[in-house]
């Protein structure tokens, strides 16, 4: 369930090269980790027990200096 969004996420910097759109691996890493990290919180769990959000993260944030 998680292998094609992040494979998704990891081909869309090369995608955005010839299309010029830095914005679609980052929006979509926000918008896949946020929920993971509103689960973490109504199952009140250890952030390490769905270590999702932290595959997400780092992809969002080295999507921002594309935007710039």
């Amino acid at each position: 369930m998680i292998g094609l969004p992040l494979f998704g996420m990891a081909a869309a910097p090369a995608w955005a090269v010839h299309r010029t759109n830095p914005v679609l691996g980052g929006a979509l890493a926000v918008a896949l980790a946020a929920p993971s990290r509103g689960l973490i919180a109504a199952c009140r769990v250890e952030p390490w027990h769905m270590p999702q959000w932290a595959l997400f993260l780092p992809i969002a944030a080295l999507s921002g200096p594309g935007l710039l």
